[in-house]
């Protein structure tokens, strides 16, 4: 929740102002506007990647939030093969659990054992959107998903 806030990336530039958005579990929501006018910016806000300048950003301590960005390749080790990325973004679980997920994005076989850079744009989307899903979130934003 985002009450009476303002966000700029300059002080005393501010971009957005007099933000008061509410976001819960039965929301859905669609942010529409013209190229530049901050719309991946809000979302960055809502997500808790960046902080008002001034007003109140509250988040329920529990809740998880992934973003699946417009730059989401971008996330991407193209060094690593998928396997690997899931092995280095979420140390701990098995490679049969990675494998398993990943093949539910048809990412399987040899293909999970590829290096990323090898991978088509649509295979490292799916790489992307499968780690943005991994932990369950509980809020899963898109941004500019029309784009993929």
């Amino acid at each position: 929740r985002l009450e009476d806030g303002l966000f700029g990336y300059e002080a005393g530039k501010p971009i957005l102002r007099n933000l008061n958005v509410g976001v819960d579990m039965e929301s859905r929501i669609a942010i529409v506007g013209a190229n530049g006018v901050g719309k991946s910016t809000l979302l960055k806000l809502l997500v808790g990647t960046l902080e008002l300048r001034e007003g109140n950003q509250v988040r329920n301590g529990k809740l998880r939030v992934s973003m699946f960005t417009q730059h989401h390749i971008d996330t991407l080790n193209l060094m690593l093969n998928p396997l690997e990325q899931f092995e280095s973004s979420f140390p701990g679980g098995t490679q049969e659990k990675y494998r398993n997920h990943l093949g539910s994005f048809g990412i399987s076989g040899n293909l999970a054992l590829r290096p990323q850079y090898l991978l088509s744009g649509g295979q490292k989307s799916r790489v992307a959107f499968a780690l943005a899903v991994f932990k369950v979130p509980h809020m899963l934003v898109l941004d500019e998903p029309t784009n993929h």
